[in-house]
């Protein structure tokens, strides 16, 4: 039988392993003053781009969340040009589902290639993500995953017009997800970009109720306090289910205002070939009331010339 010890050290040797084989994969590096960004051979253009990036990522995010700057000197950045790359250095064999990994030591992988999402975004993304593992430490299961990821995707302004679709087909048809539910894990399969949508919609309407301010101060409080019911009613004075509810009554009256505008939109469609010829038929009217009235005047100054009168 295995060691503790012996286990422990196993597992230090794979993951030594693991960074030399990236490094291998990746030989050459850049350098920006918090990153350390690995990269192929005739890269270093894209990599000093996405090195500016993520220097003007980690300002932004570390301001707007008051989240303390890196620890270590560099943070590592792992930069491959491709999805089949990717997977080689992570493992992860998902296209266009995983472009972007963060782990608890600090370390950040991008797929670089932009064929799935700006790279740029993508490092963001991780970057916060990198952040908040460092504030939590430990304690970062206290996290609930979807205020993790919400957070990730509100801060990058990551909220598209699928997003949208998604949350209102799942509301439509009753199947939205309990925040509880994923608070541990996201479904790994096509419920998964619901799971997203959810999360960024629920922290989107936590900021827009309650401000970017106390969205830091209730980072902060679950870190302190590792409890996120705890921080919620301490932070908002809410619990988490009251704050669910609060949400979900939001977004399925948002839901109801769209479909009237909607609808609106499709009569106002049908009624637009109408409103046209009624128009066209006012003008033609009017335009004859015009030439009759004319006529009528040519007549009668006819006469005036003809008989004098």
């Amino acid at each position: 039988m295995m060691t503790r010890s012996f286990l422990i050290v196993l597992i230090l040797l794979l993951s030594s392993v693991s960074v030399l084989a990236d490094l291998n994969t990746l030989p050459d590096i850049t350098y920006t003053k918090h990153f350390i960004i690995h990269h192929d051979r005739g890269y270093s253009e894209t990599a000093s781009v996405i090195g500016d990036a993520c220097e003007s990522w980690l300002n932004e995010i570390s301001t707007r969340l008051d989240l303390p700057l890196p620890k270590q000197k560099r943070i590592p950045v792992f930069l491959y040009r491709n999805q089949a790359d990717f997977k080689k250095g992570t493992g992860h064999d998902r296209p266009g589902r995983v472009l972007g990994l963060a782990s608890t030591k600090g370390q950040i992988e991008l797929d670089a290639s932009g064929i799935f999402a700006s790279p740029e975004q993508i490092a963001g993304h991780e970057i916060t993500h990198a952040l908040l593992f460092q504030l939590y430490g430990d304690r970062i299961t206290a996290l609930p995953l979807w205020l993790n990821e919400g957070t990730a995707k509100y801060i990058t302004n990551d909220w598209e017009t699928i997003d949208r679709m998604v949350l209102a087909d799942a509301i439509s048809k009753g199947n939205l997800f309990s925040l509880e539910s994923i608070s541990h894990n996201f479904p790994n399969d096509d419920r998964e970009g619901l799971a997203y949508a959810q999360s960024t919609s629920a922290v989107m309407f936590f900021v827009e109720k309650h401000g970017e301010k106390t969205l830091s101060r209730l980072l902060h409080s679950i870190a302190i306090t590792g409890s996120f019911e705890e921080s919620m009613v301490k932070v908002i004075g809410q619990t988490p289910d009251e704050f669910e509810k609060e949400w979900r009554r939001s977004i399925e009256g948002n839901l109801i205002t769209g479909r009237i505008i909607h609808i609106a939109g499709i009569i106002g469609l049908i009624a637009m070939p109408f409103a046209l010829l009624a128009a066209y038929l006012a003008i033609r009217r009017r335009n004859q009331r015009i030439i009759d009235k004319f006529n009528e005047e040519e007549w009668e100054e006819a006469n005036r010339r003809d008989w004098g009168y």
